[in-house]
């Protein structure tokens, strides 16, 4: 199981609900792109998109209410 320390991706983002959110539509765009490319993960979709976060390859976009 992946043990990430929130504190280290949390730091721009007001919201928990909002990385949840942004990580688990972005491990789903994996997977529909695995399914559609025929390849096989090499790693788990949410690991993926989480270290994809870290490194600020994806944003995560926060409404303002």
């Amino acid at each position: 199981m992946l043990n990430v320390d929130l504190r280290n991706v949390s730091g721009n983002y007001t919201s928990k609900y909002s990385l949840v959110i942004a990580i688990a539509k972005r491990a789903r765009e994996h997977v529909e792109r695995a399914e559609i490319e025929k390849t096989p993960l090499t790693e788990k979709p949410v690991t993926t998109a989480i270290n994809e976060l870290i490194a600020g390859k994806i944003a995560v976009m926060e409404n303002d209410d």
